[in-house]
């Protein structure tokens, strides 16, 4: 390995967020990690990625204000800046919506 290799900066990671901000099915988890900004995954096995990403070394913030509307087939996750629908599968453009509200 270089020598300016070993002298790069290692960046503090916190990468697991709050249970209390996860919204979570058998496929499917997201995140809400502020008001206006909500990290989504989906995995046909159930495995999600908890390591630090590019995104997100920092997933452990306080807990936003949110609500949850589960009416069965659809899923609701509503903050003071975005409504996500969400039809609970794969994430395709016509069963997956964020819609901006407020400033």
């Amino acid at each position: 390995m270089p020598d300016d290799a070993r002298s790069l900066p290692v960046l503090a990671t916190d990468p697991v967020a709050d249970p209390r901000a996860v919204v979570q099915g058998d496929r499917y988890r997201i995140t809400v990690l502020t008001d206006g900004l909500v990290r989504l995954e989906y995995a046909e096995d159930g495995v999600f990625e908890d390591r630090a990403s590019t995104f997100a070394i920092r997933r452990r913030l306080p807990v936003p204000a949110f609500r949850v509307l589960d009416d069965g087939p659809n899923l609701e996750v509503v903050t003071n800046r975005f409504r996500l629908v969400y039809d609970k599968g794969p994430f395709s453009t016509s069963g997956l919506s964020v819609a901006v509200q407020g400033a």
